[in-house]
């Protein structure tokens, strides 16, 4: 028979084990709230809709402690890449700031052992720079549908490797509403 002594440790560890136990349990759980999705939507004067039968659609994916990406498309300017490097809580709202003098950064998006140089227009003052080539959001989509890490580097700023998200039904919703992907995939076929 256990002492007094030896009943005390024997429950302290029973209640170790199951405070770990809870605290594995709980970081499995949030591990799965802190993975980035992309979330899909229509803009209708503004404000954001579940409906992407609308003039500006915009897909975005933000990462815990850190940037976000944006892709809008709509019919008068194609589709847009904006690279947002200090999200605010409304992106939908921050890409579309505007600001009187915009500056060229210099910039390349990797993927796998393949470096794009890209010309991007920095918003200072709105933490976001916004591609200057339609091809860089549809290098972006591609590296989504193929599974592939995307490496952001702007001259004067630390290189950021992003996993993004996986692409499913919403993202291949954004790709079908949006009028530059759609000429694209008819060219393909």
């Amino acid at each position: 028979m256990l002492g007094e002594a030896g009943q005390y440790e024997r429950c302290k560890f029973m209640l170790s084990s199951i405070i770990l136990s809870s605290l594995v349990a709980a970081g499995a759980a949030n591990a799965n709230l802190d993975q980035p999705k992309w979330s899909v939507y229509g803009l209708d004067h503004g404000k954001a809709v579940a409906s992407l039968d609308t003039d500006v659609i915009m897909a975005t994916a933000s990462f815990a402690d850190g940037p976000a990406i944006a892709l809008v498309c709509s019919e008068n300017v194609g589709l847009q890449a904006i690279y947002v490097y200090e999200p605010e809580d409304d992106l939908s709202e921050q890409v579309f700031k505007t600001q009187n003098f915009l500056r060229k950064k210099n910039g390349s998006l990797t993927m796998d052992d393949e470096t794009y140089d890209e010309a991007w227009l920095w918003k200072r003052r709105h933490g976001t720079l916004q591609a200057k080539s339609t091809s860089t959001g549809i290098k972006i989509l591609n590296a989504a549908f193929s599974k592939k890490d995307i490496t952001f580097k702007f001259d004067g700023m630390d290189a950021v490797t992003l996993k993004l998200p996986k692409a499913g039904d919403d993202l291949m919703g954004f790709v079908n509403h949006c009028s530059t992907t759609q000429v694209r995939a008819n060219d393909a076929i």
